[in-house]
């Protein structure tokens, strides 16, 4: 298939950037896709690269829909995967075979909605249709780190957006006695946060610091679901949620799932986060968690949309 893709423009879609899921999200897909033997085009933001895919670099999202709505290069495509913020060119152009990859909520996609993860689907909770493609990675671009856990906890996303619950994350590290890195692009967390002794922040750094992070930490502690579990797994590090659909981290292999501060970090200075194997782990993410499996899934969809049907 011939398949055009748009991601956001906030930051650069590329594997190695941190702090940027969506991004790294849609770089998975698109090179996998590219990799399958599918001819991908990718409107990104600039400084944006993926392997063996072509990139057009753009840093308007909503103008880039409104113009891409208004010529006839997206007539040339046989299907198209809207991973945007915003939706506007699935939304001024319903006659296109568009698919759209929803990974938060702030704003609706309007049809052939695709979720990478249950939770979006129980966190979004309007009754629309939709489809269940689990995020995948690739654990041969994510370095394993078997040596013993540090001591640090680690929180990591866009920091302007605080429906991640950041807050919980340095609840949990205070309660379990830990100190907590926050990794991530934007403004410093100070600003909108109290300031607390338990954490610090970081950001600006490259995907391979960024995966040294993961793979040395004691636990990555993501409230709300987050792609960076699969990672710091494939790491070898275990991850503590508290949405209990959460598909990207597996109890018992993966980490734990809780549902309230106290229990999360009772989870961690009760050792159970240590009892978990690294390798099992890491085997468990290359198994059911990989990006081959979701790009077959992904081109699956977009077969369906340039045949006509919808959801």
């Amino acid at each position: 298939m011939k398949i055009l893709a748009l991601s956001d423009t906030r930051f650069p879609t590329n594997l190695n950037y941190p702090g940027h899921g969506l991004g790294r999200s849609m770089a998975r897909l698109t090179q996998e896709l590219a990799r399958q033997g599918h001819m991908v085009t990718l409107f990104a933001a600039h400084g944006s690269k993926v392997g063996g895919v072509r990139v057009l670099p753009d840093d308007n999202e909503a103008e880039r829909g409104k113009w891409l709505a208004s010529v006839g290069e997206t007539e040339t495509y046989d299907a198209i995967i809207d991973g945007t913020h915003e939706f506007t060119l699935a939304n001024l152009r319903p006659d296109l075979p568009i698919v759209c990859k929803v990974v938060d909520r702030e704003n609706p996609a309007p049809y052939r909605r695709v979720y990478g993860n249950t939770t979006l689907k129980s966190w979004l909770n309007d009754g629309q249709p939709y489809e269940l493609v689990i995020e995948g990675v690739d654990i041969n671009n994510i370095p394993y780190y078997p040596a013993g856990r540090g001591t640090n906890l680690v929180w990591t996303g866009y920091k302007q957006a605080m429906w991640k619950r950041p807050e919980l994350a340095i609840q949990i590290a205070e309660k379990a006695g830990r100190p907590l890195m926050m990794i991530g692009e934007g403004l410093p967390l100070e600003r909108v946060l109290d300031r607390h002794s338990h954490w610090s922040e970081t950001s600006g750094f490259t995907g391979t610091t960024f995966y040294k992070w993961l793979g040395c930490a004691y636990a990555l502690v993501q409230p709300v679901a987050s792609m960076a579990t699969l990672e710091a797994a494939a790491t070898g590090t275990p991850s503590l949620g508290m949405m209990l659909e959460d598909d990207w981290v597996m109890p018992t292999v993966s980490g734990a799932l809780a549902t309230t501060v106290e229990e999360a970090a009772e989870l961690i200075k009760d050792g159970y986060l240590e009892s978990l194997s690294k390798w099992q782990m890491r085997t468990w993410v290359g198994d059911e968690r990989n990006v081959t499996q979701m790009a077959k899934k992904w081109a699956e969809l977009l077969q369906r949309a340039a045949d006509g049907e919808t959801w």
